[in-house]
């Protein structure tokens, strides 16, 4: 049974080894302080064995070095590689020749923000993916903390929506949802929350959008993995094993506290948690929530059930992808990865 404990971490953040403004000594020193347990560093294509050397424990903190690659040569799509111990391996491939390297090497592949963002006046240009490769991917970007701020950004309001960032924000791009939900019909695609950290200075405003340990409070992956050992290879590779699987939920932290917060299956066999998938059906789907919330369940896309509640259970549930949606006041909090239930598993 699901106990409701998890690794909370902060995924997609750049240093100045790419475009961050940060030193990786002061990035790991920023998730420490904000009580992270995990910590993924994607510096864009690039991944040399001084960056690489900062992977592994510092103190209580796991930190583990990717790359964001392009997708295509002179492109605007990106994907995050994770588990490889350098870029090199991959230049010069083809998108497809990239995934199947990455994972024939072990790694995992994330499809980095598939929403789009196109702000031509801050230099942003992110097309949106509106086909998913057939290859081997293991998982996307479902909520972008930068990308949905700077999505709703206005000029009239852009000093109100500096000092209350999370209140600016829209959650994950419903079109994306869609996608993401008949993807999981087939097949287990993961979904993380992710932030696209620069923590850039804006010498014009005298600020810095937005600092590390600022970002590193709201909007985190969640991990049902049992407590790291200490054996950084073994722990690594069970954290990437655990997000690749869809075994997390993301929610911003900053809106509230997600710890405890289950969403799991029964069966004749037991308890499963967030990204199982059971051929055999399920006796009931259960949502736990340390808050009272507004809570959605849905299923292959569409809202099956809907309550203002602390908890929600749905009885002999139908053949489907399940997943949650949460939001308190109307702002959005929490979204898990999918439950599959009663449906074949396409490898």
């Amino acid at each position: 049974m699901p106990t409701g404990k998890t690794c909370r971490g902060a995924i997609h953040v750049h240093s100045n080894y790419s475009d961050g403004s940060g030193r990786v000594e002061d990035v790991i020193s920023a998730a420490q302080t904000a009580g992270l347990d995990y910590l993924i560093i994607t510096d864009h294509d690039k991944l040399r064995p001084e960056q690489h050397a900062f992977q592994g424990r510092h103190g209580n903190l796991l930190v583990v070095y990717g790359v964001e690659m392009k997708a295509r040569m002179f492109g605007k799509k990106h994907f995050l590689a994770l588990g490889v111990d350098s870029h090199e391996p991959y230049r010069g491939l083809t998108f497809a020749e990239k995934l199947e390297r990455i994972d024939r090497d072990g790694g995992k592949s994330i499809i980095a923000h598939p929403a789009g963002c196109f702000k031509p006046w801050l230099a942003i240009a992110h097309r949106r993916w509106k086909r998913f490769p057939e290859g081997t991917f293991h998982g996307m970007e479902i909520w972008t903390y930068m990308h949905d701020w700077v999505k709703g950004l206005r000029l009239s309001r852009l000093r109100e929506q500096y000092r209350d960032p999370d209140h600016s924000l829209g959650g994950p791009d419903v079109k994306l949802l869609a996608a993401w939900d008949a993807l999981n019909r087939k097949r287990r695609i993961a979904g993380i929350g992710s932030l696209d950290n620069h923590a850039r200075h804006v010498p014009l405003f005298g600020v810095r959008v937005f600092p590390y340990e600022y970002l590193f409070r709201r909007l985190l992956t969640h991990v049902e993995i049992e407590p790291f050992t200490g054996d950084v290879a073994k722990d690594i590779s069970r954290l990437l094993a655990a997000i690749s699987a869809g075994r997390s939920y993301f929610a911003n932290n900053a809106i509230a506290p997600p710890d405890g917060f289950r969403f799991f299956a029964e069966s004749g066999d037991g308890g499963h948690g967030v990204g199982a998938w059971l051929n055999g059906g399920a006796q009931a789907l259960r949502i736990e929530s340390p808050c009272v919330c507004e809570m959605k369940l849905v299923r292959n896309g569409e809202t099956v059930m809907t309550e203002v509640t602390g908890e929600m259970e749905l009885r002999d549930p139908p053949p489907g992808a399940y997943r949650v949606e949460a939001r308190l006041d109307g702002a959005p909090w929490l979204f898990t990865n999918h439950i599959n239930v009663g449906m074949p598993l396409v490898t």
